[in-house]
């Protein structure tokens, strides 16, 4: 044992070996770093990521593009709503509409507009020409209300000296028409008031007149001047049938039935078609023009030749 730790000891005495001098730059320096081949590994492992991530990112690219686009679109259809409403179909119609021909042309024909998701280009190009058309409406009626109220005024100033039996007569004949041309323009109001609703409502027309209050903007267009049996409501809230003189005979209609009768006046006789036209005294004069077929009633101008 004594052995043992006398030669422990003397190995523990024993003097440390010292390094030579500039051992570990040299061995520093032997040792070879493979920069090229890091560098490329880096390279090829980068370029096999975007192989594997370029096609989520494309796909993710090209739906947001297409979801700012429809965004836009939207926005753009959404201001031409808001410029139709601006026309007058919420408050802008004059209430009384005014001295017109009295042969009521055709108005102009209203396509079928298609469905908002199909295509929006083709949605934004129909609204503008709808406003278009509307617009121009809106400017005929607007210059049919200064020929009408200056008629009226003449009719409501008082006249000097007593007047013949003839001036009577066409006084009377004057006032008469003056109420025939407000209840035309009337209709067509009515007739203007249900393409814009259909145009919400999948092509088809309301169910009666209290339904497109938006639209119509007042009841006041819905008494006939010719009718003082009837009170002018003063509002829709207050509005029933007592208030009423138009007949509505297409409820669900569509202007894809260009003849069928949309609103009809007792009084007159006039008929205002779904196409948007209004044919005045046509149910009066040629009442045979006027059928019912299916539970609908049609206007057939054959039949009054």
């Amino acid at each position: 044992m004594n052995s043992v730790e006398e030669i422990e000891r003397q190995l523990r005495a024993a003097p440390r070996p010292t390094p030579p001098a500039g051992l570990r730059d040299q061995l520093v320096a032997q040792i070879q770093v493979p920069a090229s081949e890091t560098t490329s590994f880096r390279r090829v492992s980068f370029g096999g990521r975007w192989r594997r991530w370029w096609p989520a990112l494309a796909g993710g690219a090209v739906t947001a593009a297409c979801a700012a686009v429809l965004t836009l679109q939207h926005l753009e259809m959404q201001d031409i709503r808001e410029s139709l409403k601006a026309l007058g179909y919420h408050g802008g119609v004059p209430e009384q509409v005014q001295v017109a021909p009295l042969a009521f042309p055709p108005g102009p024909s209203v396509s079928k507009p298609a469905a908002l998701n199909s295509n929006p280009e083709e949605e934004m190009a129909r609204l503008r020409e709808t406003a278009g058309q509307l617009r121009s409406e809106i400017a005929r009626l607007e210059q049919a209300q200064v020929e009408n109220k200056n008629l009226r005024e003449q009719l409501a100033a008082p006249q000097s000296g007593m007047l013949t039996a003839e001036e009577k007569e066409a006084l009377t004949r004057a006032r008469e028409r003056a109420q025939a041309i407000t209840c035309v323009n009337n209709l067509k109001q009515i007739g203007l008031a249900a393409r814009v609703y259909a145009q919400d409502n999948q092509d088809s027309f309301p169910p009666d007149f209290l339904s497109m209050s938006n639209e119509l903007a007042t009841p006041k267009i819905l008494v006939c001047a010719a009718d003082t049996n009837r009170q002018v409501a003063v509002n829709w809230s207050s509005y029933s049938l007592a208030n009423c003189s138009y007949e509505f005979l297409a409820p669900g209609g569509s202007f894809k039935e260009p003849f069928q009768i949309l609103s009809r006046c007792p009084i007159h006789g006039n008929i205002g078609l779904c196409d948007g036209s209004v044919m005045m005294g046509v149910a009066k004069e040629h009442p045979d023009a006027v059928v019912q077929q299916d539970g609908k009633w049609y206007y057939r101008p054959a039949l009054t030749k």
